[in-house]
């Protein structure tokens, strides 16, 4: 990777999504649309937990924004009297309504009636140009599946499913083939995608009860900063081990890792605040 968002690492997100029939019907209920019986399916996708741990979020103006945009669930059925999935669709985003406050996107779309394998992701969708995937049309569903990042602009967040394993730890799910109800579907994401943030604090050292070095962050005087009004010329970082190619399951598929140096910070983009953080950080010991 060419930039310091687009390290791969897997951090924990909680993510739930649900398919269920009809609330107002214990039974599947399904519609002919064209040839095929489609059933109706209930999506509500739990994101809430998509975020930075407190001990390294970014400012306020910095922080990363979802919409309903990036989330992509990929729909693949069974091959009747095989084990092979098929990719059937995507799952539309037209008649779900995502909320930013509660980062839940709920709604419903249909599907064929079948058995179903789901794989959800953010940050595919949203970022084809910067992307490399395959082409889903007509895909069976395997372990060969890969996203490349080919440089250029950085990377926003990218979350994919919790699955150890291969595509065989993905759950099976009936949809509309019995009279009972459908199924719940629930999966869970993790951050695939890093960021890096730097902070320049001032704090005083100390040692702790047990011998650990201590940092506690002391304010400045109103009007002052870390930087003595003085301002800075160039932030250039420098990164060694590098990975541009892994798998929809978080596997690193680089050949060859590789170095990047001398990567120059733009600071006219105003990616530099001084003491406009409203909330407070913890500094480790």
């Amino acid at each position: 990777m060419r930039t310091s968002l687009a390290i791969f690492f897997m951090v924990f997100v909680g993510f739930l999504m649900t398919a269920c029939q009809n609330d107002n019907d214990d039974l599947n209920v399904a519609t002919t649309e064209g040839s095929e019986e489609k059933i109706s399916v209930k999506f509500e996708l739990d994101a809430s937990a998509i975020g930075y741990d407190v001990a390294t979020k970014a400012a306020t103006q910095f922080a990363p924004t979802y919409t309903k945009d990036g989330f992509s669930t990929y729909a693949f059925r069974q091959i009747e009297g095989d084990t092979d999935y098929v990719f059937e669709k995507t799952v539309s985003l037209t008649n779900l309504n995502y909320v930013p406050m509660t980062k839940k996107l709920t709604g419903t779309d249909l599907l064929p009636i079948g058995t179903y394998k789901f794989f959800p992701a953010y940050g595919l969708a949203n970022q084809s140009s910067l992307l490399t995937i395959l082409t889903w049309s007509s895909q069976i569903l395997s372990n060969d599946f890969t996203i490349r990042y080919g440089g250029g602009a950085g990377l926003t967040g990218i979350f994919l499913p919790i699955i150890i394993g291969n595509v065989g730890a993905l759950q099976f799910y009936d949809m509309g083939l019995t009279n009972t109800a459908n199924q719940t579907v629930e999966t869970s994401l993790q951050r695939a995608v890093s960021r890096v943030n730097l902070m320049f604090i001032k704090a005083i050292k100390s040692a702790g009860e047990d011998g650990e070095t201590i940092y506690t962050k002391t304010a400045y005087p109103e009007g002052k900063d870390v930087f003595k009004q003085k301002t800075i010329e160039t932030i250039q970082l420098r990164y060694k081990r590098l990975n541009n190619l892994m798998s929809f399951f978080g596997t690193d598929l680089t050949t060859t890792v590789f170095n990047v140096e001398d990567i120059n910070l733009n600071l006219a983009n105003g990616i530099i605040l001084k003491g406009e953080n409203p909330t407070e950080t913890f500094i480790g010991k």
